[in-house]
């Protein structure tokens, strides 16, 4: 081999080394581009069963707090009821039994 063969050579060989290179970098942006797309898909599929098992538990909770106010207004109404009751014979207006 001459040495301006040598030199031919070793450009062809620089550049199917820059092409491979710049194939490399294209190929790494493209695949972080698309995992980057379906991590935000991921995340906002994660974030919509979060908000709604918020929902879910929001609701519960008021389920829950409305049921314990009613008890705790029976509670109360009872022990009214039962302070009340022994005037109920003597008070004026009600009915004797």
């Amino acid at each position: 081999m001459t040495p301006a063969q040598a030199g031919t050579w070793t450009a062809v060989g620089t550049l199917t080394l820059a092409v491979m290179t710049l194939a490399a970098v294209i190929t790494t942006i493209v695949i972080t581009v698309q995992d980057r797309k379906r991590a935000a898909a991921d995340l906002a599929d994660e974030r919509q069963l979060a908000d709604g098992r918020l929902r879910e538990e929001r609701d519960h909770a008021e389920d829950v707090r409305r049921r314990e106010r009613q008890a705790d207004s029976a509670r109360v109404l009872i022990q009214r009821i039962a302070v009340l009751q022994p005037y109920l014979d003597t008070a004026p207006g009600t009915f004797t039994r």
